[in-house]
């Protein structure tokens, strides 16, 4: 049995792999708090997708750790971000839209309420990637967070 070569949606994924610095800002109504962290992805399914090892420290909430698995279902044609903290377990789906952004949402029902999460994720430059986290119930922003990654220098080159 032959090896499948990865489409071009999942090997758009190899941006994530590297090094990298996190800082930005999570808003939840008047309160904000700063960011920062490390976070660091490699190729995961021979090139079909990546996985990610995540460290952050919010301000005035401590720190935590959370991993991901992004990659492409072939069949569906959907690129899911699967993330696992502590706390939850969500699938976010979707693509890559026309401007070059990766964007996936998750959505549940909890008492009534329809929470939905949508991450947006672009690459500016190739050692620049900026992130966008909406959380919204009933369709009312509840939490925002806007989040700015810098490439290490070591993984620059590689990534």
């Amino acid at each position: 049995m032959s090896e499948e070569s990865p489409p071009e949606e999942a090997k758009r994924l190899k941006a994530f792999i590297g090094e990298w610095r996190v800082s930005g800002e999570m808003i939840e109504g008047a309160n904000r708090f700063p960011i920062s962290g490390r976070w660091s992805f490699s190729e995961a399914i021979n090139g079909w997708g990546v996985k990610g090892k995540m460290l952050t420290s919010i301000e005035g909430m401590g720190s935590f750790e959370e991993e991901e698995l992004i990659g492409l279902d072939a069949v569906a044609g959907l690129i899911h971000l699967v993330s696992m903290n502590r706390i939850t377990i969500r699938d976010h789906v979707g693509g890559w839209n026309d401007r070059g952004a990766l964007v996936t949402s998750y959505e549940s029902e909890n008492d009534g309420e329809l929470t939905t999460e949508t991450i947006s994720v672009r690459f500016p430059e190739a050692d620049r990637m900026e992130g966008t986290v909406i959380e919204q119930v009933d369709g009312v922003t509840v939490l925002e967070t806007e989040l700015q990654l810098q490439k290490e220098a070591s993984t620059a080159k590689r990534g």
